[in-house]
């Protein structure tokens, strides 16, 4: 570090940089970061209830504001960014462009119970079934962003411990780095 310090960190803060772009950003490769962060647990339901919680005001308001049901979905699918989600929304808009109910649609298609659970499932069903769909996804939307609320808090309490450590590591890193060469100095005094 001491002789190729000047080329070695600017190459790893680019290397960093680069990784995180085609993992997180570039459209061809951005599946693999998608899947990395639905991996870590607390960050991957956090994410899913942001989603729901997006997807059920988005409904709720489209539908509620008149726009019809595939179109409302459609505009969704166009909206998220999780191709997961994209291809459950796309799912449901062409089960429900043939004409097929919400419940139809549940039973027949292969969607993940993860990422719409069975109990979100069930409210849609009985929106579909009482008129009352738009409410009952502003419902979804209302349900899911106190969750994520209440998810953020205990995120933030779990990685509480975690950053401690790390900070812990670093101070020990700094004091070896720093009591080491004294010691060494000694030995050889001797």
């Amino acid at each position: 570090m001491g002789d190729k310090g000047t080329v070695v960190v600017p190459l790893a803060i680019l290397a960093v940089i680069l990784i995180s772009y085609f993992v997180f950003f570039f459209s061809r490769t951005k599946i693999i970061g998608e899947k990395i962060l639905l991996i870590l647990p607390g960050v991957n339901r956090m994410l899913i209830e942001v989603e729901l919680a997006r997807f059920g005001y988005l409904m709720g308001t489209l539908l509620g504001a008149g726009l019809p049901l595939v179109e409302a979905i459609n505009s969704i699918r166009d909206a998220t960014e999780f191709r997961i989600y994209k291809k459950i929304y796309s799912t449901i808009s062409d089960s429900v462009n043939e004409g097929n109910s919400f419940k139809k649609t549940f039973e027949n298609a292969k969607i993940d119970n993860k990422f719409l659970q069975i109990t979100i499932q069930q409210l849609i069903i009985a929106g579909e079934r009482s008129g009352e769909l738009d409410e009952v996804f502003i419902k979804i939307g209302k349900i899911f962003e106190a969750k994520t609320e209440t998810t953020t808090k205990d995120l933030a309490t779990i990685l509480e411990p975690i950053l401690l450590v790390i900070v812990w590591l670093g101070v020990v890193a700094v004091a070896l780095a720093v009591i080491l060469p004294i010691y060494s100095l000694i030995g050889q005094l001797r």
